[in-house]
């Protein structure tokens, strides 16, 4: 539209990937959006490819220390640039420490107390430039949703179904084999949804978030893997900030090996297809199911406390609202139960839909599973959209997506969001840059420990004996070993 003037532009996320044919190149994307003068707003891609990061080293003269310091001030050190994928090259032709190897793991070269500002990745970086360009540029994330059904008859849980959201946009994808005993089942699909699937005043969801006919999208396809194909492509012509589950180890996986068992590559279809060929990357990472303290304790995590992530570039990044919500309400202590029925009922005072022909059945047991995907098709595909539109509507209630994980993230990538060191990290070195008189935090290494710190008295194994005022009623004192 000539008539209208760019204003600039908001980062939303923005994704760090080495070149994956092996090359020395490496491309951050941003997802960010475009603000006119007009009051439009666009999304859209920008890609910076082989983009330059500053790193920062003492100065030769006054190298006289052994130990790290917590800071440097910023007229102590000489500050350098290069790509992301060179940094740990660079750092060590600038230090002229070798010890490690020309190309050493940059934790391990960070064990060299002349070395500042190597922890903030590049993304973070970038994203500060873009929000500092434009600190007035703000708006709510949009989110989309997604809730897969799998078969409960065959042993390899194959999809039959998966739904996506998005505002007044669903798509609905259905497996042909298992559909084929229904006649006719995309307008019967489209009747029972605007009849069962209601608000909290009995108005059907499809007139209040204006699903028209147009935008309510049913395909029936002949494998699970061009289900998530036909989903996908829905989602980046919908270029969402987010795509989201509940649970989304359970989704993702089950998504990810339907493409592999069809021989398509998972990076070609969650990346945009914008993305270059050989940036294109897809890596789903499980959480870990213990945690292990520093004392070498191990306990487990609860599901609602994991973080699994999934390594992609595209308009939108997939996360897990379970966890999310978890974490923005820590503080607040854990509710009694993270099932998405219970979470509903509690901010919206809704369930997951029920059907009267199945109520003598426990909802989201094997057996009710069982008798709604054989004898009430059609109503089970209403129940998975409804599963969809419910994560969009928790949301809309919370602004978790929304709003409030971008205001706690700041700089930070979405990656490290459970982690509020990691956070605080990256605060700190912004916040010590920005001071009046500019200073650099230290770089962490993979061996913090100091000389002196074998000197420091631990809590383990102490012996204490109480005073006698504070005696056993036997006269002896009490010794507490622990």
């Amino acid at each position: 539209m000539s008539d209208r003037k760019l204003i600039g532009e908001e980062a939303k996320h923005i994704v760090y990937v080495k070149d994956q044919h092996g090359s020395n190149h490496d491309l951050l994307m941003a997802k960010v959006i475009r603000h006119y003068d007009n009051g439009d707003k666009e999304p859209a891609l920008n890609f910076h490819e082989d983009w330059k990061r500053s790193f920062y080293v003492t100065k030769p003269g006054i190298r006289k220390h052994e130990q790290k310091k917590d800071y440097e001030y910023l007229k102590n050190l000489n500050q350098y640039s290069c790509t992301q994928i060179n940094l740990s090259r660079a750092a060590v032709k600038v230090l002229e420490d070798y010890q490690h190897g020309p190309d050493p793991y940059i934790k391990r070269l960070a064990r060299n107390p002349y070395l500042y500002g190597v922890d903030v990745t590049s993304a973070t970086l970038l994203k500060n430039e873009y929000r500092q360009k434009n600190p007035d540029l703000l708006s709510a994330n949009t989110v989309s949703a997604g809730d897969i059904e799998t078969s409960v008859f065959h042993e390899d849980e194959h999809i039959i179904l998966l739904s996506v959201t998005c505002k007044n946009k669903v798509f609905l994808g259905v497996l042909e084999d298992w559909i084929s005993t229904v006649d006719n089942p995309i307008p019967k699909i489209r009747e029972i949804t605007k009849q069962k699937m209601l608000d909290g005043e009995g108005k059907s969801l499809l007139d209040v978030r204006n699903i028209t006919e147009e935008n309510f999208e049913i395909l029936v396809l002949p494998t699970p893997g061009r289900i998530v194909v036909e989903a996908m492509r829905r989602l980046h012509q919908w270029k969402p900030d987010f795509f989201t589950f509940w649970n989304m180890t359970f989704d993702i996986k089950r998504m990810k090996i339907a493409l592999e068992r069809e021989n398509i590559d998972p990076a070609i279809i969650f990346c945009d297809p914008s993305i270059p060929n050989n940036y294109k990357k897809f890596k789903f990472i499980e959480p870990s199911e213990q945690k292990v303290t520093s004392s070498g304790k191990v306990s487990s995590k609860n599901i609602e406390d994991l973080w699994p992530w999934a390594e992609h570039l595209a308009s939108f990044q997939i996360v897990d609202s379970m966890p999310i919500y978890r974490e923005l309400r820590r503080a607040a202590g854990k509710d009694p139960s993270y099932k998405l029925d219970y979470i509903l009922e509690k901010e919206l005072k809704m369930n997951k839909l029920r059907f009267p022909e199945t109520d003598k059945y426990n909802p989201g047991t094997l057996r009710w599973h069982q008798v709604m995907q054989k004898d009430y098709k059609v109503e089970y595909c209403v129940y998975n959209i409804f599963d969809s539109i419910s994560l969009e509507l928790l949301d809309e209630k919370t602004n978790d997506l929304s709003n409030s994980i971008s205001s706690f993230s700041k700089n930070s990538e979405y990656r490290i969001f459970n982690s509020n060191p990691k956070r605080l990290c990256d605060d700190m070195h912004f916040w010590y840059l920005n001071r009046e008189e500019p200073c650099v935090i230290a770089s962490s290494s993979d061996q913090m420990e100091q000389p002196i710190d074998k000197f420091v008295i631990g809590h383990k194994n102490i012996i204490v004996t109480l005073p006698s005022y504070m005696s056993a009623p036997n006269g002896i004192d009490c010794i507490l070993e622990y």
